[in-house]
């Protein structure tokens, strides 16, 4: 569900030779690609890939594609940068905009994984600076390559990539079709990784909704990929289960 908004957004810059700002938005809108529709989703953004010999033509374009104010953070000078230029909605996303994702190693992980599969990729949790719920964070990369060049060979994609399709999800809202599981006297939680047994290292909590600390009759351990990344699901019988 979720991922077929990045393919739309795909789509978008597949069909143009190039997508202004205002477009960008404007399809958002007429999409209505909002959180009333995707519960969780925080920003729905383009990163651009700009190598460092693009960076000044990079920042004067996009200045005078209506944001006078705008810089890339992180500061400093590397050798490509992975730059949030576009994001809705705008108001409480703003933070967001001129983020380098290309300094944080969890989201260069699924960017790049995403960009040699064309596929989807969600990467591991992360703190997205413009959500100030402090829930958990994830995001949900897809590339955007030139269409004038192919993309059949990985070699052939990472040349071709002008960036990525990226959308801001808060997994807590995300498991809103989920929960009514609840009602089924079962609690459940979502690990981020592959565990076998969670009695090792401190696993990355996607979402719980363990009420209790009674150990439970029955337990399961799932194993799936959601976005080419390994979850497990811990499933758990509450007290008085099958009374």
């Amino acid at each position: 569900r979720y991922s077929s908004i990045l393919r739309s957004c795909r789509g978008l810059f597949s069909a143009s030779k190039s997508v202004e700002r205002h477009e960008w938005l404007q399809y958002i809108e007429n999409e209505r690609i909002n959180e009333e529709n995707y519960p969780g989703l925080v920003g729905v953004s383009y990163i651009v890939y700009v190598k460092n010999n693009q960076f000044d033509s990079y920042i004067e374009a996009t200045r005078a594609d209506g944001v006078p104010f705008f810089s890339i953070h992180p500061g400093g000078t590397r050798e490509e940068y992975r730059v949030v230029t576009y994001i809705a909605p705008v108001d409480r996303n703003l933070a967001a905009l001129g983020y380098d994702s290309g300094t944080d190693r969890d989201r260069v992980l699924a960017m790049d994984r995403a960009r040699d599969t064309d596929k989807a990729a969600m990467s591991s949790i992360v703190r997205m600076a413009h959500d100030t719920t402090g829930e958990p964070g994830l995001a949900l990369d897809l590339p955007v390559y030139d269409n004038q060049l192919s993309a059949n060979r990985v070699d052939e994609r990472r040349e071709a990539t002008r960036g990525w399709g990226s959308l801001s999800l808060r997994s807590d809202d995300i498991m809103a079709d989920i929960r009514d599981i609840h009602e089924a006297q079962i609690d459940f939680e979502i690990i981020d990784g592959d565990h076998n047994s969670l009695s090792d290292a401190a696993p990355a909590l996607i979402y719980q909704n363990f009420m209790h600390d009674e150990k439970p009759k029955h337990e399961v351990l799932l194993q799936a990929q959601l976005g080419g990344r390994p979850w497990t699901f811990r499933l758990a019988t509450r007290p008085g289960y099958g009374d």
